[in-house]
């Protein structure tokens, strides 16, 4: 019982072990409620062929709920009140045992979940990174180097001693229409995205 264990071993182990300590043909320990419905495709440990009524059972309780039941068979001599003693106490070792499991399982599935969650959590913000990589790359990217471009024919239009006034007012606009993206691409980045850029 301090062992942790799945309930498939568990039921089996503790029936046998019941059916050992008190000589009886067979021991059946079943189980009820949660465990029984959600727990197990066969909610029972059996040790020995069950036959006929059960001479020995005791409730499995755990925190005022029944869990489940230790029935014994006969044995060649009959149950005295050790025997139903001892059994009572293996009873409430045994409920405590089957309510750690069923513990264990619950946190197993909540550590599932929050490994599941984890994973969602950073493919989001993978997305969320790729998406910004593209707005940079094809929006913001592909502006300033137009604007660099228009820069470089501003530059050749002086250098040939025409006046640029036109480009340069088209220019300004452009990168009017730049600052405007660049505020937009900055709003829809979080914090987190960019610390952990």
């Amino acid at each position: 019982l301090e062992q942790t264990v799945d309930l498939t071993e568990l039921l089996p182990r503790l029936a046998e072990t019941v059916r050992r300590g008190l000589g009886a043909k067979w021991v059946r320990v079943s189980l009820r409620g949660e465990l029984a419905d959600s727990w197990l495709a066969e909610p029972q440990g059996i040790a020995g062929s069950p036959s006929g009524a059960a001479e020995l059972s005791e409730e499995l309780r755990h925190d005022d709920e029944v869990v489940g039941r230790i029935e014994s068979g006969p044995n060649e001599s009959g149950y005295d009140e050790a025997d139903r003693e001892l059994l009572a106490t293996l009873a409430g070792q045994a409920a405590t045992a089957i309510a750690n499991v069923r513990l264990a399982a619950h946190l197993s599935e909540q550590l599932g979940e929050l490994a599941r969650s984890r994973a969602r959590i950073v493919a989001a913000q993978d997305n969320e990174r790729r998406r910004i990589e593209r707005d940079i790359h094809d929006g913001v990217q592909q502006e300033v180097v137009a604007l660099i471009a228009k820069l470089r024919l501003a530059r050749n239009r002086l250098g040939r001693g025409e006046t640029p006034d036109a480009l340069l007012a088209e220019l300004q606009n452009d990168a009017r229409e730049l600052l405007i993206d660049l505020r937009e691409l900055a709003h829809g980045i979080h914090p987190p995205v960019l610390s952990d850029g």
